[in-house]
């Protein structure tokens, strides 16, 4: 299972680097880092009681209600000026609290890794 985790890994930096935009691969990691993270909690583990899954559920609802309320009280333009709600970046919040996530449930091994995938 610890397969999976790397694969997972690897599959984001290659979509990272093969993007032909900076937006389709940060569309790309908002989904597949936090995907990635469930998948270790569905697969990795081995007890079977979904521990990891729950916390995750936790940290993903968490991350998601600070960034609207952080949206929603700091008026700040978008670069296309498409909006007033750019700060702060849910696409970048997502994506280092499935980062955070791997890095503090299954060690630096593969929380380094994890870490620098939204970094690239």
């Amino acid at each position: 299972m610890k397969r999976l985790l790397i694969l997972g890994l690897f599959c984001m930096s290659a979509n990272a680097n093969a993007s032909s935009t900076l937006e389709t691969s940060g569309d790309v990691l908002h989904l597949l880092l936090p995907a990635t993270a469930l998948g270790a909690t569905l697969f990795y583990e081995q007890d079977n009681d979904y521990q990891g899954s729950i916390e995750l559920v936790k940290a993903a609802v968490s991350n998601r209600l600070v960034v609207e309320a952080l949206k929603y009280s700091v008026d700040k333009q978008r670069p296309d000026g498409s909006g007033d709600d750019s700060f702060p970046s849910g696409h970048t919040a997502d994506s280092f609290m499935a980062a955070t996530f791997i890095y503090q449930r299954y060690g630096w091994q593969y929380g380094v890794p994890a870490i620098l995938v939204p970094v690239m």
